[in-house]
C-alpha cells in the first residue's frame, strides 16, 4: 500500500527517453527521501541537474562540434575497417545507422552524420 508517494504521469512519451542508471545506495536514498517530501520526482530533480550541466557543457562543445568529433570517429572506423568500396561503404553505413539509432540518436543527426562519412 502506497502513503506517501503521488501518482506521477509522463508528459509528452514521444518525447522522452528512459535513460537507466546505476545509483549508489545512499545517493539514491537521499534523492527518494528528497523527492517524496519536495512532492516531485527523482526524474525531475536528475533532468534539472542534466539540464544544468548540458547548459554548461553546450558553451564549452557546442552540438556541432560534437557532430564533427563523432563524424571523425566515424570515418576513422570506416577507414579501419576491411570492407572498402561502394558495398563496403552501404554495409559500413546501414551498421552505424542501427547502432546510433539504437543508442538513441535522431535520424536526422544520423544523416548528417553518413554524409559527413561519404564526403570525409
Amino acid at each position: 500500500m502506497t502513503l506517501i508517494s503521488r501518482k506521477l504521469t509522463i508528459k509528452g512519451k514521444k518525447e522522452v527517453k528512459f535513460v537507466g542508471a546505476h545509483l549508489p545506495l545512499p545517493l539514491n536514498t537521499y534523492l527518494t527521501m528528497y523527492a517524496l517530501v519536495m512532492e516531485t520526482s527523482k526524474s525531475a530533480i536528475i533532468c534539472n541537474e542534466i539540464d544544468d550541466w548540458m547548459t554548461t557543457q553546450k558553451s564549452v562543445v557546442s552540438e556541432t562540434v560534437l557532430v564533427s568529433m563523432l563524424i571523425e570517429k566515424v570515418q576513422d572506423i570506416y577507414a579501419s575497417s576491411k570492407g572498402k568500396g561502394d558495398k563496403g561503404l552501404s554495409q559500413f553505413k546501414t551498421a552505424i545507422t542501427k547502432e546510433l539509432s539504437k543508442k538513441g540518436i535522431d535520424a536526422d543527426t544520423i544523416d548528417i552524420l553518413l554524409k559527413g562519412v561519404t564526403n570525409g
